[in-house]
């Protein structure tokens, strides 16, 4: 029930906000499996993809699209207002598996973020390296192979994290 807000940068109860957010954690996206994170988005039943190619996928959310709705990732504008109208399908370029969940803002959110999240926005975290609590250095990893063959789809990820005491590196 908690959710970040890149603005606001703490922890606060869903029920203490007032617009709709739809909130997306690692387990969900490990479940969804999604193949870009258009499909990741979509999976949530509250953003509209249009695909206008294969693999691609422009998000709508309550009608608008491109210079109107807003990307984040950590809390970095992905997009900008500039963007001509139409769709875009940058949001295919984030990797669905390196990111540790997803908090999707309906409706406006221009008065927070600006003039270009008239629509709604979409926040996306990365994973977060992780230290070592005991001693010496901790190595851990993550391996995702799909093949689709109804697309001839071939998807690949893969991310080790190396953890000492005093840094981290994912």
């Amino acid at each position: 029930d908690e959710v970040v807000l890149s603005v606001a940068k703490f922890g606060q109860n869903k029920r203490d906000i007032p617009p709709q957010i739809v909130s997306v954690s690692s387990e969900d996206i490990l479940f969804a499996n999604p193949q870009t994170s258009a499909d990741l988005l979509e999976s949530t039943g509250q953003v509209y993809i249009q695909k206008s190619q294969l693999g691609g996928g422009s998000p709508l959310i309550r009608g608008f699209s491109t210079n109107r709705l807003l990307i984040t990732v950590d809390g970095v504008r992905f997009n900008t207002a500039i963007f001509r109208g139409g769709n875009v399908q940058n949001i295919i370029s984030i990797d669905p598996f390196a990111v540790s969940n997803t908090e999707v803002v309906l409706g406006p959110g221009s008065v927070v973020y600006g003039s270009d999240a008239v629509g709604g926005v979409m926040n996306f975290y990365t994973k977060k390296p992780k230290f070592s609590f005991v001693e010496g250095n901790s190595f851990s990893g993550n391996a995702t192979l799909r093949y689709a063959t109804a697309n001839k789809e071939k998807t690949g990820h893969f991310d080790f994290n190396i953890g000492a005491k005093e840094w981290a590196f994912l």
